[in-house]
């Protein structure tokens, strides 16, 4: 899946918890959630320039649509300290069942290399300043990819391995998503962003009864699956991505796949987790838990500045 497109997946998801500022961000943010916060949401990576989305958080209770860019807003955006132009991109808005949460996007040109730091500072009139800094992580080396056909139960999924090198020495952290690209009966292509089973391999941890019990389910945002390397004891670790079949069609004729494997920072890695937890935990829906949701490296506001590469597979049958 193309980072720009979890990147608009993630903002209409967020929009609704980072417009109200609830108790869980309050302890993160030091109790400021009586006040409008700046939100940034910022993803730079290795091969394309950068897009910053800024917002407004609003209190509970006190929602008021913004219908014009705050007074004084500024983005700053530096790597390795060497400051870089940015640009007003565009205003946009954000779903949030009738109303919109107001967004103001903008664009920095220019690529970066691993191991860059990236630096981004927001101010404006009312809101303070809002900072948050990241690096960009080495390219991921993927090794090869073989796919085959396994069956589960009464299910059968075709079985992506896919060998990558890791470094034992140091903490790193993952994403993982599958492109599908059916060819069928009169020569159409069909691509789809397929969802890869949570149970396949170890490293995206263990799914139990217990898990079961407590209505606790194992979905990934936007069918990326994030882990990190701590089940990992060497430098190489062939990957296990297991694909249902039980959405195929007697009308494909060829299918093939293809992977992305992003290496992505630690603030990527919990932002990301802290999304998958909230949305799995069925019983916290309810009221019946309290877990903490939110996750931000943001002072003095909300959001994520999170650094990552990534590497793609050939398409492969």
């Amino acid at each position: 899946m193309e980072m720009k497109h979890i990147f608009s997946t993630l903002l209409s998801t967020m929009a609704l918890a980072v417009s109200m500022a609830s108790c869980q961000v309050d302890e993160e943010i030091n109790g400021m959630g009586d006040s409008p916060l700046t939100v940034v949401y910022c993803m730079p990576c290795d091969t394309d320039s950068t897009l910053v989305n800024v917002s407004m958080s609003q209190p509970f209770g006190d929602y008021k649509p913004l219908d014009k860019m705050p007074s004084g807003l500024e983005v700053s955006y530096s790597v390795n300290g060497q400051r870089r132009e940015t640009s007003f991109l565009k205003a946009g808005g954000q779903y949030i069942g009738s109303d919109q949460l107001p967004c103001w996007l903008f664009k920095v040109e220019g690529k970066h290399r691993p191991g860059d730091k990236v630096e981004v500072a927001v101010n404006a009139d009312g809101l303070g300043r809002a900072t948050a800094s990241t690096v960009i992580p080495d390219k991921p080396v993927v090794e090869g990819l073989t796919i085959t056909l396994i069956k589960k139960l009464y299910n059968e999924y075709d079985r992506i391995a896919l060998t990558f090198k890791d470094n034992p020495n140091t903490e790193d952290f993952y994403a993982v998503s599958v492109q599908k690209m059916n060819i069928i009966y009169g020569g159409d292509t069909v691509y789809s962003e397929k969802a890869i089973d949570p149970t396949a391999d170890p490293v995206f941890g263990f799914h139990s009864d217990l898990d079961d019990m407590f209505d606790y389910d194992n979905d990934f945002f936007a069918n990326v699956v994030i882990f990190d390397d701590k089940a990992i004891r060497s430098p190489e670790y062939t990957l296990h991505l297991d694909i249902d079949r039980d959405e195929e069609h007697d009308n494909v004729l060829q299918r093939y796949f293809k992977v992305r494997l992003y290496h992505v920072s630690g603030d990527f890695y919990r932002f990301f987790k802290a999304i998958n937890d909230r949305d799995n935990n069925g019983l916290g829906e309810m009221g019946f838990s309290d877990f903490q949701m939110s996750s931000s490296n943001v002072a003095g506001g909300f959001g994520l500045v999170g650094g990552w590469s990534h590497a793609d597979t050939e398409w492969t049958k």
